[in-house]
């Protein structure tokens, strides 16, 4: 019996995919290996002095904290007034003209 026109190129596909899989773990893997060196360089204090980031900033491991200040944000709202200035008293809201 004769095999199915459809067999080889679907083969090739799974051998194809499958070493995409292992290449994409194999990154990860080196990734991770990569940032748990520098984090533990960073902790004991080596780098930017021994060992330094390959962006030259030296910074700790992870993003950076961002802090919303809401006083802030509340000054701010206050000293700009309304977005758009008063609305126009001959305007029929909710008359449905």
């Amino acid at each position: 019996m004769g095999t199915n026109h459809l067999d080889r190129p679907r083969f090739l596909l799974h051998v194809l995919g499958a070493a995409a899989e292992f290449e994409r773990s194999l990154i990860r893997e080196r990734t991770q290996a990569g940032w748990l060196r520098y984090q533990q360089d960073y902790n004991a204090g080596k780098v930017g002095k021994t060992v330094y980031s390959r962006s030259g900033k030296n910074l700790p491991v992870g993003r950076p904290k961002r802090i919303f200040n809401r006083e802030r944000v509340i000054e701010l709202c206050a000293s700009a007034g309304p977005a758009y200035g008063p609305l126009p008293n001959n305007w029929a809201w909710g008359s449905g003209r």
